[in-house]
C-alpha cells in the first residue's frame, strides 16, 4: 500500500545513488565551510604500489600526534577541504590558508630533510636501523603522513654498510632522477661513510651505487646537496678531525653532472671556533640569496640544551665564509636543542626544517619543527625571536 504521504501527493524521501551523493558533497563543501561547518577530510590511499609495500597503509593528512601539554599553547589551524583526485592522489586542491603548528611531526624524526617534487613534499629522517629512512609526505607542509616506503629495506640495503647507523638522509632531484645521500657505517672500516642511492621517483625503489661516495680515515657524515645558478653542483659534509675527535671541518666539493662523483678540489669551510659551538659543528645546509651563499649548520652536543643553529655566508660557494656569530636559533621553554636543519624554498619563501627535544627530555624523541625564515636588512637570516615558533602562516 502507498503511504499516507504518497496519497496526499508527497512521494516521500527520494533515494539517490552513491555517485550522486558524492557529487553533491563535493559541490556543497565550499558552502558548508563558509557556513562554519567542519569539513571532513578524505582518506588518502597509499602512494606506494602494492609491489613495494608489504603492508600498504592509509595516509591521513593530519598532524600525527599531539603532546597534551602543547595543546595548551597552540592555536588550532583553520580546517581545510582536501580533495584527492582519483587520477593523482598526490595532488591536493587547496581550500584556504593553513597555519604551521609546531611540532609538525611529534614522533621521533631526527635530522629531517624535505624535498618538493611535483606539488608534493617528501620528508626523510634518521632511522639508525633497517628499514632505513621512512618517507613521509605532505601536501601543505603542515600535515604529514606515512607513505609506507623506505629508502632502504633488507631487500635493497647497501651491501657495503652495516645494518645499523643509518643517519642524516636527504633526497634531491639531480637531472631526471632522484638521489638519496646518506650516512652509514662501513662493514670493512667500521667508520661512518657517505653513500648515494638512485631512483626514478621520490618514493623509490632506490638502488645503492655499490660503494661509499665518500670514505676517509675518519668519520664523514651529514651530506647535503646544492645546485648553483650556473648549474654547477656541490656536496657539503662534515668530517671528524681524527678518530674519536669530532672537531673537524665542514667540507665542500663539486659534484659530477649525475651527482654520483666528486671532481676538483676539496675545500674546508668552517671549524668550531666560537664558544657556543662546543666540541663540534655539523649538519650543513646551503641556500643562496642575492649575492650570498648562506651555510646553515648546528653546533654543540646534540643531546643537550646547548645544541643550536648557526649560519655563515660568503660570495663563493666554497671559500671565504664568515660566521654570523651567535646562534640564530636556540632552545626555549618548550623546545630544547634545536638543530640539524635543512632549508626548503617554496614559493619564494624559505623554511627551516629541523628537530628539537620537547621539554627537558633528551632521551629518544626529537620532534620535527618547521619555521619560516625572514631576512634582515643586512641580509642575515632570522628565525622568529631566535627560538622555535609555535605557529606561523604558510605563504
Amino acid at each position: 500500500m502507498r503511504s499516507e504521504r504518497a496519497r496526499n501527493g508527497n512521494p516521500g524521501p527520494r533515494r539517490i545513488g552513491r555517485r550522486s551523493f558524492l557529487l553533491w558533497c563535493a559541490a556543497a563543501a565550499p558552502a558548508l565551510a563558509l557556513a562554519g561547518a567542519r569539513p571532513r577530510v578524505a582518506a588518502v590511499p597509499s602512494l606506494v604500489p602494492e609491489a613495494q609495500a608489504a603492508k600498504p597503509q592509509a595516509i591521513k593528512p593530519q598532524v600525527e600526534r599531539v603532546h597534551r601539554a602543547s595543546l595548551e599553547r597552540r592555536v588550532l589551524a583553520t580546517p581545510r577541504v582536501i580533495v584527492m583526485p582519483e587520477e593523482d592522489p598526490a595532488m591536493v586542491v587547496e581550500a584556504r590558508t593553513l597555519a604551521l603548528q609546531n611540532p609538525v611531526i611529534e614522533e621521533n624524526c631526527p635530522d629531517p630533510h624535505v624535498l618538493s617534487a611535483n606539488g608534493t613534499f617528501y620528508m626523510v629522517s634518521t632511522s639508525h636501523n633497517l628499514p632505513a629512512f621512512p618517507i613521509r609526505w605532505s601536501a601543505d607542509l603542515a600535515r604529514w603522513g606515512q607513505t609506507g616506503a623506505f629508502v632502504f629495506t633488507h631487500a635493497n640495503r647497501p651491501a657495503w654498510a652495516q645494518d645499523s647507523h643509518f643517519w642524516a638522509p636527504e633526497l634531491h632531484r639531480v637531472g631526471g632522477r632522484y638521489i638519496a645521500y646518506f650516512t652509514a657505517r662501513s662493514k670493512s672500516s667500521d667508520r661512518l661513510c657517505i653513500g648515494a642511492a638512485v631512483a626514478d621517483g621520490p618514493l623509490g625503489p632506490y638502488r645503492d651505487i655499490g660503494q661509499p661516495l665518500i670514505s676517509a680515515d675518519v668519520h664523514v657524515l651529514d651530506a647535503t646537496f646544492f645546485r648553483d645558478d650556473d648549474g654547477r653542483q656541490y656536496l657539503y659534509w662534515k668530517s671528524d678531525a681524527a678518530n674519536g675527535t669530532p672537531s673537524g671541518p665542514l667540507y665542500a666539493q663539486r659534484l659530477t653532472r649525475d651527482g654520483l662523483g666528486l671532481v676538483g678540489d676539496r675545500y674546508a669551510l668552517a671549524l668550531n671556533d666560537l664558544p657556543w659551538e662546543g666540541p663540534l659543528i655539523e649538519g650543513p645546509s646551503v641556500v643562496k640569496r642575492g649575492e650570498f651563499y648562506h651555510l646553515f649548520y648546528s653546533g654543540g652536543k646534540y643531546n643537550t640544551a646547548d645544541y643550536a643553529v648557526g649560519v655563515a655566508r660568503s660570495t663563493s660557494p666554497v671559500a671565504g665564509f664568515v660566521k654570523r656569530g651567535d646562534p640564530i636559533l636556540r632552545g626555549n621553554t618548550w623546545w630544547r636543542g634545536p638543530g640539524h636543519n635543512s632549508v626548503l624554498r617554496h614559493r619564494d619563501q624559505d623554511y627551516l626544517v629541523y628537530h628539537a627535544w620537547s621539554g627537558d627530555q633528551f632521551r629518544g624523541v626529537r620532534s620535527c619543527l618547521i619555521d619560516p625564515i625572514a631576512w634582515s636588512d643586512d641580509g642575515w637570516p632570522v628565525i622568529n625571536d631566535g627560538t622555535p615558533g609555535q605557529s606561523a602562516a604558510l605563504t
